[in-house]
């Protein structure tokens, strides 16, 4: 009994103290240093700072393209910060464009956690909203990898134009499964839990999928799955070149860009 009950001890404090920090270092891998600007890229843009309703500061960067009256609500993936996405590529479809750093990222206070990063996505749709008077159907909410379970989490709670999920995961828990051996799996309590597919059940407006069969990070099926799950209007696309972190190269643009602009840009 008493060493059952020193077990029982050891794996409480382990997942208590020890397993949420190992957890948020495999999770997250921000980046302070803001590399770039839209400004390197020739585009003008507002440097918006925002306070979360937990009263957390954190950064984004505002284009407004005279061309387009929709604005995309752009979440990035669990690494580096604003700096290191292309600014232009959505700028460019056309259309207006907004980009947060979630907390701990870039100039972004804190640190980041699965709820931290939903009241992060709120205050950045809030903004658009009500700062900006974007009507709620000209709001298309779009995530990258990690961003997914953001925007599908923004797209499931409030009213948008559309959303787009590019290479985005189940849930976060099923991600780890793959990574945790089977036998260590019943004494590992994760914390984290982010779910697109249950965000899909209360999405309405139309989804895009985009995700490469040749992904080597979030298996193509993940993708299958979260368009299967998906309520209709839906479409996908899958024929894009490179892994996972190539998504953004040269070769794919011209098909994404396509492809959104098709079904949600007209």
């Amino acid at each position: 009994m008493e060493i059952l009950m020193g077990i029982l001890i050891v794996l409480v404090g382990f997942n208590t103290f020890i397993e949420p920090e190992i957890e948020n270092s495999l999770i997250y891998l921000p980046y302070k240093e803001i590399v770039s600007t839209p400004k390197d890229v020739g585009l003008i843009y507002e440097d918006i700072v925002l306070e979360t309703k937990d009263k957390i500061k954190i950064n984004g960067w505002y284009m407004d393209n005279p061309s387009s009256n929709k604005v995309i609500l752009f979440f990035h993936g669990n690494g580096g910060n604003i700096s290191l996405y292309p600014v232009d590529f959505f700028y460019n479809l056309p259309c207006d464009y907004f980009v947060i750093d979630y907390r701990g990222y870039g100039k972004s206070e804190s640190t980041p956690s699965d709820e931290g990063l939903y009241l992060d996505g709120e205050a950045a749709y809030d903004f658009l909203k009500n700062e900006k008077k974007y009507t709620e159907e000209n709001i298309i909410a779009v995530g990258w990898s990690l961003g997914g379970f953001i925007a599908s989490y923004i797209a499931a709670n409030h009213k948008v134009g559309g959303l787009v999920l590019m290479s985005s995961l189940t849930s976060s828990r099923e991600q780890a499964s793959k990574k945790i051996p089977a036998y260590l799996q019943p004494f590992i309590w994760l914390k984290t839990n982010y779910n697109t597919l249950i965000n899909l059940e209360n999405i309405s407006s139309p989804v895009l999928v985009i995700h490469g069969e040749n992904d080597e990070m979030v298996p193509f099926d993940m993708g299958r799955r979260i368009f299967q799950k998906a309520n209709e209007p839906k479409y996908m696309l899958s024929s894009l070149e490179g892994k996972h972190n190539d998504i953004f190269e040269k070769n794919n643009r011209a098909k994404i860009a396509e492809f959104i602009s098709e079904h949600l840009l007209k």
